[in-house]
């Protein structure tokens, strides 16, 4: 049988050049910056999955100040230009995250609930009532977290001025991030990945008893719906119930979910059985099962 050989490179332009010099057969993640030029190489083939992708978040942990203020969580949800991030570092290859992480093609998806867009006066009328003066607010991030992780949270900084906010990017080691940032420090960029169920997402990123509950938003009523939803047997209550949580995140919780990226893989064109798949990137994480050279 052929071997299928897995290498790890992390920074995305040697990843993108191995791919074009035909080291590689194969990569996910292409940066979105570049990938139009990507589409033009008649030796390559791009596969998107619109708006499936990995969920670029900003996280704050409510249990901790100054985070424990939900009109400074309100503030900074109305005060991130989502469309400027979107344009800028994601090159229109996103659709803005809603501050939860349920993308539109989830069948229990809200699809009611009003998009939270940049408003820098809603922003700084609730930095105001929250009562914190000119308090700095550390946002930690790192290309641990994501490759454009520092990118994304400057534009970020940029967009809180106009509210008269003032955001500290703090610029952290890569190495370690998982370890020695994220669920430790009260506010950190994290991205998570596509879940396959609604109650996945619910009971894994924000249930009471979860570890990975990064938030620390741990909130009884919140895991009440969840329970009674997983054995609603009726499709109409259970949707009201999933619609319900996703409102209770959005307006309380500490998560600023800002966007949701398209899958974008690059394959040689040798390589069949390519197809999307709105799951996982690189056809599910099955691209060694599922391809074939021609």
């Amino acid at each position: 049988f052929d071997m299928v050989e897995i290498r790890n490179i992390q920074d995305a332009a040697a990843r993108t050049a191995a791919l074009q010099s035909g080291q590689v057969d194969a990569i996910n993640r292409l940066d979105a910056r570049t990938v139009n030029l990507l589409m033009k190489d008649p030796k390559l083939n791009i596969v998107r999955t619109k708006g499936t992708g990995n969920r670029y978040c900003f996280v704050s942990r409510v249990t901790e100040k100054p985070f424990d203020n939900k009109d400074l969580r309100l503030a900074l949800k109305y005060g991130i230009d989502r469309e400027q991030i979107i344009k800028s570092v994601y090159n229109g290859f996103a659709t803005p995250g809603n501050d939860h992480t349920l993308d539109a093609l989830n069948p229990f998806y809200n699809t009611e609930m009003r998009q939270r867009k940049y408003d820098p006066d809603k922003a700084a009328f609730h930095f105001k009532k929250a009562g914190l003066g000119d308090t700095k607010i550390e946002l930690q991030a790192s290309e641990g977290a994501w490759n454009t992780a520092v990118d994304c949270a400057t534009i970020f900084q940029q967009s809180l001025k106009k509210a008269k906010i003032n955001l500290d990017v703090k610029k952290v080691a890569a190495d370690g991030y998982w370890d020695n940032v994220w669920l430790k420090v009260p506010f950190c960029a994290v991205y998570w990945g596509r879940r396959p169920t609604a109650d996945q997402v619910m009971s894994q990123v924000y249930g009471g008893n979860s570890d990975w509950n990064d938030s620390n938003w741990r909130v009884p009523a919140f895991d009440a719906i969840v329970k009674e939803a997983r054995a609603e047997l009726d499709p109409k209550k259970r949707k009201e119930m999933y619609w319900k949580c996703q409102e209770m995140i959005a307006d309380d919780g500490g998560m600023i979910c800002f966007a949701i990226t398209d899958y974008l893989d690059g394959f040689s064109k040798k390589v069949m059985g390519t197809e999307p798949h709105a799951r996982y990137d690189m056809n599910d994480n099955r691209i060694a099962e599922k391809g074939w050279f021609a």
